[in-house]
C-alpha cells in the first residue's frame, strides 16, 4: 500500500516526467505545460503553477532546461541533456512494466497513471457519495481485471 509520502513522491515524479515531456514537443511557457498536462489528461487533472515552478527550478538547477526571457515572460526549452535524460526515464519506465511495453501494454500504464493522478489532484473535491460510488467502480474493475487474467483461455 502507498503511504501519503510515497503517494506524494510518486505524484511529483510522474508530474516532473510530464513536465518534461510536455517540454520534448516544443520550447514552452508555464501556461503552456500546464495546458500540455491537463490535455493529456482530457481536463480530469491540471497541474497548479505552485507545482510546476518548483520542478521547473529544478530542472534548471539540473541542467536538463534552459530559460530565456523576453518582456518579463519566461520559455522554457529542453536541452540535449534534457533530451537523453527523458530516454533514460522512458527506459526506465518500461522496464517496470514489462521487457514487452508496447502497444496496450503501455496504454493500461497510461490510463492507470491518469487515474491516480485525477483522483489525487480531485481529492478535496470529492464528496462522500462520489467517494462511495467511485470505490464502486473500482473494486468492479479489479474484480473484472483478475477475472480476464485467469482467463486461460484468452
Amino acid at each position: 500500500m502507498l503511504g501519503k509520502f510515497n503517494l506524494e513522491r510518486l505524484r511529483k515524479g510522474v508530474l516532473r516526467y510530464l513536465v518534461i515531456e510536455s517540454l520534448s514537443e516544443r520550447p514552452m511557457r508555464v501556461y503552456d505545460i500546464i495546458k500540455s498536462i491537463e490535455e493529456r489528461f482530457n481536463g480530469t487533472y491540471r497541474p497548479s503553477t505552485g507545482s510546476i515552478y518548483p520542478i521547473l527550478k529544478g530542472l534548471v538547477d539540473e541542467g536538463l532546461v534552459n530559460v530565456t526571457e523576453e518582456d518579463g515572460r519566461k520559455t522554457y526549452i529542453l536541452n540535449e541533456t534534457g533530451r537523453v535524460e527523458l530516454e533514460k526515464a522512458r527506459e526506465k519506465f518500461k522496464s517496470k512494466f514489462s521487457d514487452d511495453y508496447t502497444g496496450d501494454k503501455r496504454k493500461i500504464a497510461t490510463e492507470v497513471m491518469g487515474m491516480i493522478i485525477a483522483l489525487y489532484g480531485n481529492r478535496n473535491t470529492i464528496n462522500e457519495n462520489q467517494a462511495r460510488q467511485i470505490l464502486d467502480v473500482i473494486k468492479s474493475c479489479r474484480e473484472k481485471i483478475i477475472e480476464i487474467i485467469s482467463d486461460k483461455s484468452i
